[in-house]
């Protein structure tokens, strides 16, 4: 499965994996170095992921008016 095709949940699942298997004392260089390649871009994805959600997200507030009105969630 190519990486731009995982959903959030996907690529933090397999970003986990990544890690547990990078901690094995056991793991040979070579393949740390390839587990560390792959956990960077999984990181990536993931804060892309994040970032466009957060854009999506608005927050109702009632204005000065006592109507309601949507405003971008202050991610701050």
């Amino acid at each position: 499965m190519a990486k731009k095709k995982l959903n959030f949940e996907q690529a933090m699942s397999r970003l986990e994996e990544v890690i547990a298997e990078m901690e094995n004392s056991q793991t040979a260089l070579e393949r740390s170095i390839e587990l560390y390649r792959e956990g960077a871009e999984l990181s990536l994805l993931c804060a892309e992921r994040l970032s466009a959600a957060e854009k999506e997200i608005t927050v109702l507030q009632r204005t000065t008016e006592g109507v309601f009105a949507q405003k971008p969630l202050d991610a701050e």
